[in-house]
């Protein structure tokens, strides 16, 4: 299970960016976005850059957040290098 520090209850899109540069972080990161569904997180995993992520974000197109779609979305083109049409 993901633990912040006491007093910080969520990450700033720097942090999450800067964290899934760190290629051992793929997997809390997902464990992150699966659990708290912040399209902050789902991001991340396109900044991480692993074809490995493509399944779960995948899935996250599938969501009933626009924002969580969005992010997802691009999480995909940053890992593919592909474009949303």
């Amino acid at each position: 299970n993901l633990r912040f520090k006491p007093g910080v209850d969520k990450l700033d899109n720097k942090a999450l960016r800067d964290m899934a540069r760190i290629s051992g972080w793929r997997a809390l990161v997902e464990q992150a976005a699966q659990q708290t569904g912040e399209p902050a997180y789902v991001e991340a995993l396109g900044w991480l850059g692993s074809v490995g992520s493509v399944p779960t974000l995948l899935r996250w197109l599938d969501a009933s957040d626009d924002v969580v779609k969005l992010a997802a979305a691009s999480s995909l083109a940053r890992i593919t290098g592909q474009r949303p049409i």
